[in-house]
């Protein structure tokens, strides 16, 4: 009996592990977002840029222990090529970035959210 009660206490933990990095996920997801968006035009948002760079460097360290690698790898490309296009002023390639960024991101949010489909 002793061994049933364990397990059920191990399985309660396990999943508000999974609830908790589910939120964390969603929170820093959304600030990335949200910060992405905000970002002034090209000619303007290199120092604003930055900051996000800096801000992603210091988060994706946790990101990391769930999200997969592949998915890293192309947000941290995705940044590069961001912050490029910025010292180079091409407009262009600056929103292109924005938007797969924030595309990135979102779908990092629609893998780590605590749904039935995620889950099955």
């Amino acid at each position: 009996m002793k061994s049933f009660w364990a397990s059920i206490l191990i399985c309660g933990i396990l999943i508000l592990l999974i609830i908790w990095n589910s939120l964390y996920i969603h929170r820093i997801c959304g600030e990335l977002a949200e910060a992405a968006t905000a970002l002034p035009t090209c000619s303007q948002g290199e120092a604003a840029l930055s900051a996000l760079i800096a801000r992603w460097e210091q988060e994706h360290v946790y990101i990391d222990l769930t999200v997969s690698r592949h998915q890293i790898d192309k947000i941290n490309d995705c940044l590069y090529e961001w912050q490029s296009a910025a010292k180079t002023g091409d407009e262009a390639e600056y929103e292109r970035c924005r938007y797969l960024f924030l595309s990135l991101v979102n779908q990092i949010l629609r893998t780590e959210s605590v749904t039935v489909g995620n889950w099955i």
